[in-house]
């Protein structure tokens, strides 16, 4: 579902966690802990669920969600796109993030474009059977 489906149908209140990770076996009185906002998409809630032995806290992000960044994957895609095809990192923060400074735009799509980079190196090498002859693009 894209991110505005999920805010539509209020995705949270669906998700479901089956077990603990830290206790697959149960017993540790794993249980749903309520939920917490993204900024973007506007209205997006994230599911969480609390382990008491563990004293940890679990959240279930959508597929269509960038984790550790705002807004959705689409986004994330669309920005190390335009930075790919753009003369220069300046000139895709000028078209991606014109209403703040410069500077902040060229970290912002480096962010994005580097953490995206990263990841596919890093699948190159789990799966160099498959990805070695490929272009990371």
């Amino acid at each position: 579902m894209t991110g505005e489906q999920y805010v539509t149908e209020q995705g949270w209140l669906k998700a479901s966690l089956t077990c603990c990770p830290l206790h697959p076996a149960g017993g540790c009185g794993f249980a749903r802990h309520g939920s917490y906002p993204r900024k973007r998409p506007w209205g997006a809630r994230i599911a969480r669920w609390y382990c008491p032995l563990g004293r940890r806290t679990f959240s279930l992000i959508p597929d269509c969600l960038a984790a550790r960044w705002p807004g959705t994957l689409q986004g994330v895609e669309v920005a190390v796109m335009t930075a790919e095809t753009a003369p220069s990192l300046v000139a895709a923060a000028r078209v991606l993030r014109p209403e703040i400074e410069e500077a902040g735009a060229v970290r912002w799509v480096r962010r994005r474009k580097n953490g995206v980079s990263d990841g596919l190196h890093r699948l190159r090498g789990l799966l160099p059977e498959l990805l070695a002859d490929c272009a990371l693009t």
